[in-house]
């Protein structure tokens, strides 16, 4: 029988080798490993020419910093305030540079993303939305920004299904309000302070000084993109503030490499709980989508509903749980709908809230169907697929003055990205505008 095991259980246990063989070479605690230059400007280089060859700005923004940085450290430069300020307006405008010069329009994206999550962060200023609910809560705030009618064309064209803010840090605050706030201010403070102990202390390892340049590109990345939420990240970014605290334990060595080993193993543990719980849950996941996309509903029906009680509070579960679900009866239409309801606790986006609509309008409950299309539309206005629902849903209830009002915005609006589904869409509108 074969077996399913997700990307992500691979990448979990080649996480945990990498960091064993890691904190196995450096041995924690080596004395003057190299004075050789390419030991630390070396790998700097390489990740700075393989995040432009990505195009990951962030990364590529978060690596001169890091090289910056170890470039000091490795000289021991006493740095003066004006060299500081100098060399901040060049990482500002290097910054500013790649912002606009690489992918413009997704920085026009992300200044959108910024500008909805403010209001989120303001109306939730003292406790913040709740720990992991960003994903949840920014749809809700993106529909209403867009209902108001108060945007940009470019605007338009930018939204889509967020998710994150493309900020780490910003998005914890906005989650945990002047928790959060406290929290990061206090973290950054005692980091910063371990940092500077441990390469004061131990200022001749090389090794110490790269990983710790390496952290901080990440630290710089995660002020961008979202960073901390892949396993990779967390598990090297802990490992590294492992190591930093415990260097300067006055403890033997044996005891801070297990210190340094046990805590990782534990933090990534702890996030990664529930995955390891279900992990026979996930591989039977796996088994019923390759059995539904292959034309065994049947059987991925019957896999679906035995880990349903495990898995329903998983999003990406419950999209392809629903999706598999019959709907030839009203009972059947009605467990669809429960399940719809559900799933818009844990995930917001426009394709969900379309499908609940729809659902709606199978059960004959109008008012509530057209509300959620209008949400749907709202949520992601650039999508001509969720507004034709809604203009076939005003002709299905004969609602003639409202489908003549959508079906004009359908064939007026800017499009994002030209395709044959596009002019499909608005063919068909024209056909049956000429019917209403």
């Amino acid at each position: 029988m074969r077996l399913f095991v997700t990307s992500s259980h691979y990448k979990f246990l080649k996480l945990f080798c990498m960091q064993y063989l890691v904190l196995k070479s450096i041995k924690l605690k080596t004395k003057c490993v190299t004075n050789n230059i390419l030991l630390i400007f070396g790998p700097l280089l390489l990740l700075v020419v393989i995040a432009s060859f990505m195009q990951s700005r962030a990364f590529i923004l978060g690596l001169i910093v890091a090289t910056i940085f170890a470039w000091i450290q490795y000289n021991d430069l006493k740095i003066k305030r004006i060299q500081i300020l100098f060399i901040s307006i060049a990482i500002i405008t290097i910054g500013v540079f790649l912002a606009y010069a690489i992918k413009s329009d997704s920085t026009l994206g992300r200044l959108l993303i910024y500008k909805i999550s403010w209001r989120m962060f303001t109306d939730n200023f003292f406790t913040g939305v709740g720990l992991g609910n960003f994903k949840i809560k920014y749809g809700l705030y993106q529909a209403s920004y867009f209902k108001s009618g108060n945007y940009t064309e470019k605007e338009f064209l930018l939204a889509d299904n967020v998710f994150f803010a493309f900020n780490d840090y910003w998005q914890f605050i906005i989650e945990t309000g002047i928790i959060g706030i406290i929290t990061i201010a206090s973290c950054t403070y005692l980091i910063c302070e371990i940092i500077r102990k441990s390469l004061v202390d131990d200022k001749d390892n090389k090794i110490l000084l790269l990983a710790t340049s390496l952290f901080i590109a990440i630290c710089v990345a995660a002020l961008f993109t979202h960073v901390f939420e892949k396993l990779f990240f967390q598990l090297f970014s802990i490992t590294i503030i492992a190591w930093l605290i415990v260097i300067n334990l006055p403890l033997r060595a044996n005891v801070k490499k297990t210190i340094a080993i046990i805590l990782p193993i534990i933090f990534v543990g702890y996030q990664n709980f529930f995955l390891l719980l279900s992990y026979k849950s996930y591989n039977k996941f796996e088994q019923a989508k390759l059995l539904s996309t292959t034309g065994y509903v049947t059987e991925s029906r019957k896999i679906y509903a035995e880990i349903y009680p495990v898995l329903k509070n998983d999003a990406n579960f419950m999209r392809f749980y629903i999706d598999d679900l019959p709907y030839s009866s009203k009972s059947e239409v009605i467990v669809i709908l429960e399940n719809y309801l559900h799933l818009i606790k844990y995930r917001t986006d426009n394709r969900t809230y379309m499908r609940l609509a729809v659902t709606y309008e199978r059960l004959n409950l109008n008012s509530k169907a057209e509300l959620t299309y209008l949400f749907a539309v709202n949520m992601v206005p650039n999508r001509f697929r969720t507004r034709l629902a809604l203009f076939n849903f005003y002709i299905n209830t004969k609602n003639n003055r409202k489908a003549k009002t959508i079906g004009t915005q359908i064939l007026e609006m800017p499009i994002k990205i030209p395709s044959n589904e596009v002019e499909i869409i608005k063919q068909e509108v024209i056909k049956k505008m000429k019917l209403i």
